[in-house]
């Protein structure tokens, strides 16, 4: 998806009231108890740090339609 319109939903999501915390350790510098009292939904979500290069033929192009073209 294109920045641009993850940028977008993003805004939209905020102004409904959703609170994104990223980068939380949950458990830990976030306690499970604090979440549960505090918000009606929780949504865990993870992913990479950092893109991983793959080997494969034709990374080196500078494609629209690939996510990680810049």
């Amino acid at each position: 998806m294109e920045k641009r319109v993850l940028d977008r939903r993003l805004r939209v999501l905020e102004r409904e009231g959703i609170a994104f915390q990223t980068g939380a350790d949950v458990g830990v510098a976030v306690p499970v108890e604090d979440l549960r009292r505090d918000f009606d939904a929780i949504v865990l979500a993870a992913g990479a740090g950092w893109a991983r290069d793959l080997p494969v033929p034709g990374r080196e192009l500078r494609g629209s339609t690939s996510p990680w073209s810049t």
